[in-house]
């Protein structure tokens, strides 16, 4: 289980007394509510050097960053990721690409909600959920460093319950195939009824036309 003592903030502290710095400045306020395809699509949108006009140094690390961005392709992830810290870090934009999944996730995997439904019921590990739920409550859920470090720092927290999920999964398709063998087995039977009956009426036909035809050969 993970320690409240264990989980280390000072990375996020770090990035977020960043992001909270020139707020009202055009390149930290980003592109409100939009949508991106991929982490590269939006990186080339927000470190454009005409965002930065208001600020020679930033525009002139926009530049930078933006001719990189160019040299390199959406495929490749870790200079994406590379880029990405650095335009946070010295530019200030804010990243909304995967936030929202992450967020999500994060809330979902960390809610005592999710605990209190397990059994037996563990009054520890609830206790443990609430400390990590209240510190991720405590985020800036639009900080993807933030949010990317809290996963980072209760992954062995998270790690269990995610082995639980994969075997409720298991056990889920175990039971679904052991309903679909069932169902088979029913099916099968009823065709095999069905057959009987077929056959049993043919027997009762066949028997009925000898029968007919004897009795009509000895009115002959």
């Amino acid at each position: 289980m993970v320690e409240e003592d264990d989980i280390r903030f000072e990375n996020m502290m770090y990035f977020k007394n960043i992001l909270r710095e020139d707020d009202s400045s055009t390149e930290s306020a980003g592109v409100g509510g939009k949508e991106y395809d991929s982490l590269y699509a939006e990186l080339i949108e927000k470190c454009k050097p005409s965002n930065f006009l208001s600020n020679q140094n930033k525009f002139n690390m926009a530049n930078d960053i933006y001719s990189q961005l160019l040299k390199i392709s959406d495929r490749e992830e870790k200079q994406v990721l590379e880029m990405r810290n650095v335009a946070i870090k010295e530019l200030g934009v804010r990243i909304v690409f995967n936030t929202k999944e992450l967020y999500g996730y994060l809330e979902e995997m960390l809610s005592p909600r999710t605990y209190e439904r397990l059994q037996p019921y563990d009054a520890e590990r609830v206790r443990q959920a609430g400390k990590l739920y209240f510190r991720l409550q405590s985020l800036n859920k639009q900080n993807i460093l933030e949010l990317e470090q809290l996963k980072a720092d209760v992954q062995p927290f998270i790690e269990i319950r995610e082995a639980e999920l994969r075997r409720e999964q298991e056990e889920q398709r175990r039971r679904q195939e052991e309903e679909k063998q069932k169902q088979k087995l029913k099916q099968q039977e009823k065709d095999k009824d069905t057959e009987n009956v077929m056959i049993f009426f043919a027997v009762l036909i066949f028997i009925g036309i000898i029968i007919a035809s004897l009795v009509a050969h000895k009115i002959i």
